[in-house]
């Protein structure tokens, strides 16, 4: 029997105010007048993955409030603990969140420490030594436990020890622990307030948040892609329990595939009745608990299941789980299972969203998947023009298709590789959504006019790397500025144009399309060009490529 839906098909969500103040931070509110109580987090991109230094990044978050310009650590406490306010601090891989929540009539004095503790942090050496000595202890405690292990053992296996998401440092590292704040800057922060917020607090707020200081601009660090080892086992004489890790890399939670997978994850192990709990659990007695979720970074995403099982039983309890795993990827789910799942899924979110506070954290994912989206050239490309990954036929022969825009993005990060080493090195980077829509990209005509890359003569004019990737930049020639089109221009202003239609994006003559233009040697644009007027007799280079899977 198909289970009956007991949740609505759509939730309602509040959507936060953005207000951008002086020094580039946004500032999101979420008003609530139903509740007298008022939130504030502060979310910098401060996580251990940027740290330069072992256990630096978790130490900065912690240590703001051991001590500040006007009040000592015990004083910051005190007050806190006077008005029976909530100070928080979380730090994961790539994100540091600060969290201020107070009852409305004790915002003032509240904000009055979170000034000290943003803006005013000493970090006095004495608070520095006795946090270095105590965290270097309680790792020690959590690193004899047999999932503490695993859960480092899996990372370094899936990401490689080099990785900033796979790194574990030895506890001897927080002997030589030193101060690090130059990420909590304007840059790297934004604010979301939450609750009752009136005038007055949503000024104070914005006050506060203003005067946090900008910093040297830094690009983000280039991490190592990830080198996965499959198969890991770490030694634990005399336990009477394994921990279990399995897991694969997949996505962020950008990627279009994301919320299946989410779903995917809840049937085998994300509740209570899952395929994994009943199988381990109620049938066999193998474990406790089990779970399986999708685990989300900005860089990074990936599968995982964990459970403690009984040192006997390890193997059987592996061939299980890689059963169930097999069952969900060749039997279609049944619908009332099915059902179920989602259920249970719109169940969680609803219970999420019941409060300010929860529809807070939403808002801080929401916020960051929209930079991960900014960021994310693929999916901003997909979003923007889904069909510029589409292999359309148009003109071209059977088994053939029009290039596409990540077809001339393959062919830019091919030609980056072939300059490698060389004197006019292309960015990977310019192989991107961002880089291609914002014009002229550094070096590229050089490295395309280079013997390496094209046999640039008459009658030769395509590329020996072209196999390696499917197609070269050349069409049907190159426009001379004073001749017209020639093969073997070696004179003159040579220009070449090519265009991708977007297919369906049509008024009338004009038409939409990502012009190529190479002109000079030095200089390569790839923009788009919105309404472009054919006009009669005007004609477009197209590219055809080869079909691929």
């Amino acid at each position: 029997m198909t289970q009956p839906r007991i949740t609505p098909s759509q939730v309602e969500v509040a959507e936060a105010r953005r207000t951008t103040l002086p020094n580039g931070i946004g500032l999101y509110t979420l008003a609530s007048d139903d509740f007298e109580v008022l939130r504030i987090s502060f979310v910098f991109r401060a996580g251990s993955a940027l740290q330069q230094a072992p256990f630096s990044a978790s130490a900065a978050a912690n240590l703001l409030s051991e001590g500040s310009r006007d009040m000592t650590a015990h004083q910051i406490a005190e007050q806190l603990d006077y008005y029976g306010s909530w100070y928080d601090v979380n730090v994961d891989r790539d994100y540091a969140y600060i969290n201020f929540a107070t009852l409305s009539k004790f915002f003032d004095p509240t904000l009055a420490v979170a000034e000290q503790i943003l803006l005013c942090p000493a970090f006095p050496e004495e608070e520095l030594r006795t946090y270095a000595a105590k965290r270097r202890q309680r790792l020690a405690v959590e690193r004899a436990k047999i999932d503490v292990k695993a859960r480092e053992a899996f990372a370094r296996a899936l990401f490689g020890e080099r990785h900033p998401y796979g790194v574990s440092s030895h506890e001897e590292a927080y002997d030589s622990l030193t101060r690090d704040r130059r990420f909590y800057t304007a840059e790297n922060c934004f604010v979301v307030c939450s609750g009752r917020i009136g005038d007055h607090e949503l000024k104070a707020v914005a006050e506060l948040a203003g005067r946090i200081p900008r910093g040297a601009a830094e690009a983000p660090p280039a991490f190592p892609a990830p080198e996965t080892t499959h198969t890991a086992f770490v030694e634990y004489p005399g336990a009477v329990q394994s921990s279990l890790r399995i897991g694969r890399l997949l996505f962020p939670r950008t990627h279009p595939d994301f919320l299946g997978m989410q779903v995917v994850a809840s049937a085998l192990g994300g509740y209570f009745g899952s395929r994994l709990m009943q199988n381990l659990r109620e049938e066999r007695g193998y474990t406790y608990g089990v779970v399986s979720a999708m685990v989300n970074f900005e860089r990074e995403g990936y599968f995982a299941i964990a459970a403690q099982v009984g040192a006997d039983v390890t193997q059987e309890a592996l061939r299980e789980i890689y059963a169930e795993i097999e069952r969900l990827g060749a039997e279609p789910m049944p619908e009332a299972e099915l059902e179920l799942v989602k259920n249970m899924m719109t169940g969680e979110m609803m219970r999420i969203l019941d409060g300010p506070f929860g529809i807070a954290d939403v808002t801080i994912e929401n916020i960051l998947m929209a930079t991960l989206a900014a960021a994310d050239d693929d999916a901003k490309a997909e979003a923007e023009h889904p069909v510029l990954k589409m292999q359309i036929q148009g003109i071209c022969p059977y088994g053939w298709h029009i290039a596409n825009l990540q077809d001339w993005k393959d062919l830019i990060w091919a030609a980056a590789q072939a300059s490698k080493g060389s004197r006019y090195e292309i960015a990977e980077s310019s192989a991107s959504y961002k880089a291609i829509g914002g014009g002229s990209i550094a070096n590229l005509s050089t490295i395309l006019f280079d013997a390496s890359w094209n046999t640039y003569s008459s009658g030769s004019p395509i590329s020996p790397l072209a196999p390696d990737f499917g197609f070269n930049m050349f069409i049907q020639g190159w426009r001379l500025y004073d001749t017209g089109y020639n093969y073997g221009a070696t004179s003159g202003d040579p220009r070449f144009y090519a265009w991708i239609p977007l297919l369906g994006q049509y008024t009338s003559k004009k038409t939409s399309f990502w012009r190529i233009y190479i002109s000079g040697h030095t200089k390569t644009d790839m923009t788009l060009n919105d309404g472009f007027d054919l006009g009669n007799g005007s004609g477009a280079a197209i590219r055809c490529v080869k079909n691929y899977k």
